[in-house]
């Protein structure tokens, strides 16, 4: 089975050492999020990356974020996303869009994630036994959530190259759909 030494493992020796640990107990099961600062590694933005408690189960979905400049604020936020999948029973998956009840940090309006699967970036965890999928949460305007809701993640992807988009600033402009 896939514990949560194999998780930290791989974000390892994909992003090589952790800068720092942050450690959430308030929700159903405690939950960590490592955070890499921005270097070569790391594509030159801040990753942040959730460990759930081996508790939760044999299968599982961690969320990662990658951004410049950091927010640390980040942290609590996939710590959430990450609970509420260990508290609810229900699985959050590539294409669904997560909004949230605030701007999701101090300086921005945007109050929602779009969860999407790259495993280009971060393959999954598999053996007979169980699996680890790792989802990227990318920070959405509320705007942006309603296009790709109407129009699909792809969609909304497109439009976002085609503006390019930078949705890994924290403090971007929104799109404007």
């Amino acid at each position: 089975m896939i514990r949560q030494a194999d998780v930290i493992d791989h974000y390892v020796a994909q992003y090589g050492g952790v800068t720092s640990t942050f450690r959430f107990v308030g929700g159903a099961h405690p939950v960590e999020v490592m955070k890499w600062s921005a270097r070569a590694a790391t594509g030159g933005v801040a990753i942040y990356a959730t460990v759930s408690d081996d508790a939760i189960g044999a299968h599982r979905t961690e969320f990662y974020i990658g951004l410049r400049p950091e927010v640390d604020r980040a942290a609590l936020l996939l710590a959430g996303l990450a609970d509420y999948t260990a508290s609810s029973g229900e699985t959050l998956g590539a294409g669904h869009t997560v909004p949230t009840d605030e701007p999701l940090w101090d300086g921005s309006t945007m109050s929602a994630f779009l969860l999407v699967e790259r495993p280009t970036l971060l393959a999954s965890l598999t053996d007979p036994e169980s699996y680890v999928h790792f989802l990227m949460a990318i920070p959405l305007f509320e705007e942006e959530r309603r296009y790709e809701i109407a129009h699909g993640e792809a969609a909304l992807i497109s439009a976002w190259r085609q503006r390019q988009v930078n949705f890994s600033d924290p403090f971007r402009p929104n799109t404007r759909l």
